[in-house]
């Protein structure tokens, strides 16, 4: 509402300052009001689509998807070009016709043909103040319509642009003792993965309450002497960073297995939907793989 009052109030000292005695019937304070109402009541209706559409996403209130794109092109092109423009336009028209009043020839005092268009100090004021609200109005919030857009574009187009929800990571082992006794070995299993923010969301809160991100995947056996010696991690890890710059949560789980001495096998991650951007692999799939040996170094 807050600029299309603006521009109301634009409309209003233009008319007050137009030589055209129809155009000076909308400053009377009847007509004003009936316009204010209408215009009030306009703004109203054409905003009731937010509280259905708008929602919160990633612990952000705003628009997304279809609807948040088709908004931002909205707001652009309503409030960030026709209103300012309308506006710029009055403002122009304003300026015009009080070069028109100041280069009148005014009656003197007491005459019967005195001009019924001369303005008032109060009137002055009134313009100088709307005029700067008009610069200040601009310049603060033109852009804010174009920001709405390009994150709307930005949050809709990021997982078409970037092709997956993966970012890579790590899987390693180190056994639990160098000198083991007996016939097997306790070995400490580490993976360490990273994804899409936009996918599984993490900040602060998350990492506090030892939120999860990743699911549905599994580290498996994928050659070697696994069978009936591996046994299935999840890839749903605890977050431990992020980074809001490059869209990344990443986290890491530790987990204990015991294996059998003198045995060798890989483990991996092995998935699909790798960045689709890549010269060289995109979109493909991708194996984050770890090669197990127990064999005891002599």
């Amino acid at each position: 509402l807050y600029k299309i009052m603006i521009l109301l109030a634009c409309f209003d000292r233009f008319a007050l300052t137009s030589t055209r005695a129809i155009m000076r019937k909308f400053t009377k304070p009847k007509a004003a009001l009936k316009i204010i109402s209408g215009a009030t009541l306009f703004g109203l209706l054409i905003s009731i689509h937010l509280p259905i559409f708008e929602t919160v996403k990633n612990n952000r209130c705003s628009t997304f998807g279809t609807y948040g794109i088709f908004f931002g092109i909205y707001m652009t092109c309503v409030f960030g070009l026709i209103l300012p423009i309308l506006t710029i336009s009055f403002a122009f028209l304003i300026l015009k016709n009080l070069k028109e009043v100041r280069g009148r020839v005014h009656p003197i005092a007491g005459s019967t043909n005195a001009s019924q268009n001369v303005l008032s100090r109060r009137d002055i004021n009134l313009i100088k103040l709307v005029l700067a609200e008009v610069v200040i109005g601009m310049v603060f919030t033109s852009i804010a319509p174009v920001d709405l857009l390009y994150a709307a574009l930005t949050i809709s187009f990021s997982t078409i642009v970037h092709g997956s929800h993966f970012r890579g990571g790590t899987i390693t082992w180190r056994p639990l003792n160098n000198t083991p006794s007996g016939s097997t070995v306790a070995v400490q299993v580490r993976e360490r993965f990273s994804w899409n923010r936009a996918t599984y969301y993490c900040d602060d809160t998350t990492i506090a309450a030892q939120g999860i991100i990743g699911s549905g995947y599994l580290v498996t056996g994928v050659s070697g002497s696994y069978s009936g010696v591996w046994t299935n991690m999840n890839t749903a890890i605890a977050c431990t960073d992020y980074s809001v710059a490059l869209t990344v949560s990443s986290g890491e789980h530790f987990e204990t297995q015991t294996f059998p001495l003198n045995i060798a096998f890989s483990i991996g991650f092995v998935s699909s939907a790798w960045f689709a951007n890549l010269a060289v692999g995109g979109n493909g799939g991708w194996s984050v793989i770890c090669h197990i040996n127990t064999a005891i170094r002599p």
